[in-house]
């Protein structure tokens, strides 16, 4: 089942409702008008898609008994019949559930019975017995309009009363917090330091996977300065313990690694709603391949030697939720494809065939991987890293990271990679640091495992909003967007004849 497009178009209608898109200060007093009218016109799309056929069913019958009507009025004037009669009277009643063959039946009769009364009207010094039958067939077919109008009416403003008057999901929206809330928070965690606080707290703008907030720190002797603090959405999509961050992050730090340290974490605190991690702010900026021009190669060969010592960590020493186990490397991969596959069946929309031969293929064919186990980052990308000027300054966003196979990440940034340089000079680079040779056959696996759990993430971000769990608009739609692009790439890959990239796992 594809997801119902009057989901979007409500939500596009609600969201430019409340927002002014254009600037509400301009002069002319334009941009409000164009935002209500935009809104108006959406809902109107949206009615007519899923409602103006079941309200113009019902009206079939009226039309077809005033369309005999006018043929036999026609008829004993000895006019011409209009074609359009004709055209409407071999329409059937459409059968099954209402759809856009009743939209059809409806119009094709309207253009009947307005092309009778135009060729009656025309017709000069027409006998009272016609002229009289002719105003009742202009009532006749004026009642079916009305009624139809005001049925219309009565469902458009009871539309725009579910969707713009909805704040939220089923339960009220949870509110932002503020520079107070944190600064409270912060003090209670730090008793020592009474005069810590929270300044000039501000939401960062755009889509992102957990909610955060820049602020400046001050009162604390050894955080003093832009820091973020960071909660999930109310729709967690990752499903990640921020919390879990606070000793990994400190230890990545601890080992000269480029991430931020963190100030604190907690899980499910009452005055910021839940989990949060507060850490410092580092300097610079995500940077795609074209942004970065002549600094990319610079700025990938850094990466590469970064991602040679995450890779070289001991698993086995790191906090609990990403320490190796025991297990190997297939066993953490099946675990992990097991947990991505249950949820795309729980929260999915609409079930896909490539989705489901993906999961079997990832099952398959772990063989291609030796059980050598590394931290994992599991979204290293260039959208995760921080650049400042030449200097990468910061990875970031550390939500999936894992014990895993290095080839998960190497496979993960090489379209970056190759956008910019060799994919041969970046693994030189990052067996030069450290790194140790994966093979291709591993780097391939990686390669439909990105496009698996990246689609079966989306699949269930943008099922979630069709379904009301959230009303992230911004989140639902980029999602559903991304789950048919990555979908479309996996497709490729699953139609051809994957047993020349399979292995036995004996």
């Amino acid at each position: 089942m594809q997801p119902d497009p009057n989901v979007f178009l409500a939500a596009i209608r609600r969201e430019i409702s409340r927002e002014d898109l254009f600037g509400s200060a301009l002069a002319s007093g334009l941009s409000p008008i164009l935002m209500i009218r935009a809104a108006e016109g959406l809902a109107q799309l949206q009615l007519r898609h899923g409602q103006l056929p079941q309200l113009l069913r019902a009206l079939h019958g009226r039309q077809r008994a005033a369309l005999g009507e006018a043929q036999a009025l026609l008829t004993a004037a000895k006019l011409v019949l209009p074609v359009a009669i004709a055209s409407a009277a071999a329409l059937p009643l459409p059968p099954g559930e209402a759809g856009e063959e009743d939209v059809r039946f409806y119009e094709h009769h309207v253009d009947a019975l307005c092309a009778s009364i135009a060729a009656l009207s025309a017709v000069e010094n027409l006998a009272q017995p016609f002229r009289t039958r002719l105003a009742a067939l202009c009532a006749t077919a004026s009642s079916i309009e009305h009624d139809m109008r005001t049925q219309y009416v009565a469902a458009l403003a009871s539309f725009k009363r579910e969707t713009v008057g909805l704040p939220g999901a089923a339960s009220a929206p949870r509110a932002a917090p503020t520079a107070a809330t944190l600064t409270s928070v912060l003090r209670t965690r730090f008793p020592d330091h009474p005069g810590i606080e929270a300044v000039d707290l501000r939401p960062l703008a755009g889509v992102n996977a957990q909610e955060i907030f820049f602020f400046e720190c001050q009162g604390h002797p050894q955080w003093q300065g832009p820091m973020v603090l960071r909660r999930p959405s109310e729709y967690n999509p990752t499903q990640a313990q921020l919390a879990d961050e606070f000793e990994l992050l400190n230890d990545l730090h601890a080992a000269g690694l480029p991430v931020a340290r963190v100030l604190t974490a907690e899980r499910a605190s009452v005055p910021l709603q839940g989990d949060y991690i507060v850490m410092e702010r580092l300097t610079g900026k995500p940077q795609t391949a074209v942004e970065l021009g002549e600094r990319g190669r610079d700025a990938l060969l850094q990466i590469a030697a970064i991602l040679a010592r995450i890779h070289a960590l001991d698993a086995r020493k790191l906090s609990a939720p990403y320490r190796d186990h025991g297990g190997g490397v297939r066993g953490a991969m099946q675990r992990l494809i097991d947990r991505f596959h249950r949820r795309w069946l729980a929260e999915r929309v609409d079930g896909s065939m490539v989705l489901e031969s993906a999961f079997s293929w990832l099952r398959a064919n772990s063989g291609m991987l030796d059980d050598r186990v590394s931290l994992v980052h599991g979204d290293c990308n260039l959208r995760n890293v921080l650049i400042d000027g030449t200097r990468v300054s910061a990875v970031l966003d550390w939500e999936l990271a894992h014990a895993g196979h290095a080839a998960e990440d190497l496979s993960y940034i090489r379209p970056d990679v190759e956008a910019v340089m060799p994919w041969q000079d970046f693994i030189d680079a990052y067996i030069g640091a450290g790194g140790r040779a994966v093979s291709p056959q591993a780097l391939r696996y990686f390669e439909v495992w990105k496009d698996t759990w990246r689609t079966a993430m989306a699949a269930c971000i943008y099922g979630a909003f069709v379904r009301g769990v959230h009303r992230n608009f911004i989140f639902g739609t980029v999602a559903f967007h991304e789950y048919y692009a990555t979908l479309d790439t996996l497709a490729a890959f699953m139609a051809r004849d994957t047993s020349k990239n399979s292995v036995s796992q004996e």
